[in-house]
């Protein structure tokens, strides 16, 4: 059944052994908030394969309207012979599973705590940066910025006539 079911996605099954590889080994982690955002994840992925492997290499969908049409092979209506109908894509979730759902719950808690670690990562380098005591202050750096804008004003203001004559100089030959 599951060789039916790599032949007509291979590269999903690819992605996922290797995320299920990745999230395994991470699992050992030392935050327990990432180990349950791991855990999650790899719940609704399991989740999704074994509705789908129970029921003939196909997701059913529960209420699906004979009008819509499923964007791969892999969905059907809900049949007689459906399996784990409670783990089924449904309407009602907005065409997503028990699964799916876990499983973004788990990516949603990942991001925050990836964000919360990135940021308290860069927090300190930046507040390294504003406590060091070496090179240029911010009073400096404004001296500097003020002397630039004075020099690039006045090029401007001495260039700005000549290049107008230029300018006109130019047109009025061409016509």
């Amino acid at each position: 059944m599951s060789t039916a079911l790599w032949r007509i996605n291979p590269l999903t099954w690819i992605a996922e052994v290797v995320l299920l590889a990745y999230l395994f080994r991470v699992i050992a982690s030392k935050h327990s908030i990432f180990r349950t955002g791991y855990v999650m994840v790899i719940l609704g992925l399991v989740m999704n394969a074994w509705v789908t492997t129970l029921n003939a290499v196909t997701m059913p969908v529960m209420g699906m309207p004979s009008t819509f049409r499923p964007a791969g092979p892999i969905w059907t209506a809900v049949a007689s012979d459906s399996r784990l109908l409670f783990l089924a894509d449904n309407v009602a979730l907005n065409y997503y599973s028990l699964g799916d759902v876990v499983m973004r719950c788990g990516l949603v808690v990942l991001t925050v705590c990836m964000f919360n670690s990135l940021r308290r990562k860069y927090m300190k380098t930046l507040v390294a940066l504003w406590n060091r005591e070496e090179g240029q202050d911010i009073a400096e750096y404004a001296v500097m910025l003020a002397v630039i804008l004075v020099i690039v004003v006045g090029t401007i203001r001495l260039i700005g006539g000549h290049a107008n004559n230029v300018f006109t100089n130019v047109a009025s030959s061409l016509n």
